[in-house]
């Protein structure tokens, strides 16, 4: 039986860092690490082959274009940084149900701890009072009424504030399809949700290209203007002797000097 020889272990690799000590340091440490000396091999082979190169030296793994032969085109290769597409996550019911129950469980600890800072509240009040000389009985209904009533008015500012937003977020969408349908944006104010203010703007702005239509049709369908020749008009109910005995009465308004002048010349 023929004992194979074992492999030769390559001789490590050690950069020459001449009298730098520091750098020897390094170059000694990095001859104990195998991955150091996979990436000083490669750096050696890569300046083998730029050597190679340099010197007109074909290199022998790859071989040379033969004049006429195809050249292969090599696809370029992917680019690891680009972010791939990845499909959105589809959860399972077993899933869904657990995050229903994960929030039923997150609101139910959140009013768990406020009834915990309200009960703390109410006894550190009727402590106070109590101290301060009161029954313990009756300090405990004075700390409740507190409570309650500092409640209420905490209740009364978030709902202040809530309707604050809504009114703002109202006038918001309210300016938004006025602008849009060209109306008044305050005759949308009337309506509390965006369906029904979107729908009455689209009905004003039908309705005013309606009436800008009836004008126009009312315009064009209106008889002319005649404007006066410099002639008098006579006077509704009037005759040659009502006009003569004005005239020899002395009036001498256009009007009767314009029936003198027609019958006296």
């Amino acid at each position: 039986m023929v004992q194979q020889a074992a492999p030769s272990v390559p001789e490590p690799i050690i950069p020459d860092t001449g009298d730098n000590e520091i750098a020897a340091e390094v170059a000694q440490d990095a001859a104990n690490d195998p991955m150091q000396q996979e990436i000083l091999a490669m750096n050696a082979q890569d300046a083998a082959v730029e050597a190679q190169e340099e010197a007109g030296v074909p290199n022998a793994e790859t071989p040379s274009a033969q004049p006429g032969a195809p050249v292969a085109e090599v696809p370029p290769p992917a680019d690891a940084t680009a972010p791939t597409q990845q499909a959105p996550p589809r959860f399972t019911q077993a899933q869904l149900q657990q995050v229903q129950q994960l929030q039923a469980e997150n609101t139910r600890l959140q009013q768990q701890a406020e009834v915990t800072q309200i009960q703390a509240a109410q006894q550190k009040l009727q402590a106070q009072h109590e101290q301060a000389g009161l029954d313990p009985e009756w300090a405990q209904y004075i700390a409740q009424r507190e409570v309650q009533m500092a409640q209420q008015a905490y209740q009364a500012v978030q709902n202040a504030n809530d309707e604050a937003s809504e009114q703002q977020a109202k006038q918001q969408t309210a300016q938004q399809f006025g602008k849009q349908y060209g109306v008044d944006p305050g005759r949308l104010m009337a309506f509390d949700t965006p369906q029904a203010m979107e729908q009455m703007a689209q009905m004003q702005q039908q309705l005013a290209k309606q009436n800008t239509q009836v004008n126009q049709m009312k315009q064009a369908a209106a008889p002319p203007v005649q404007y006066d020749n410099g002639r008098a008009a006579p006077v509704a109910g009037s005759s040659d002797e009502q006009m003569s005995d004005r005239f020899h009465a002395g009036d001498r308004s256009e009007e009767v000097n314009a029936w003198a002048k027609r019958n006296y010349g």
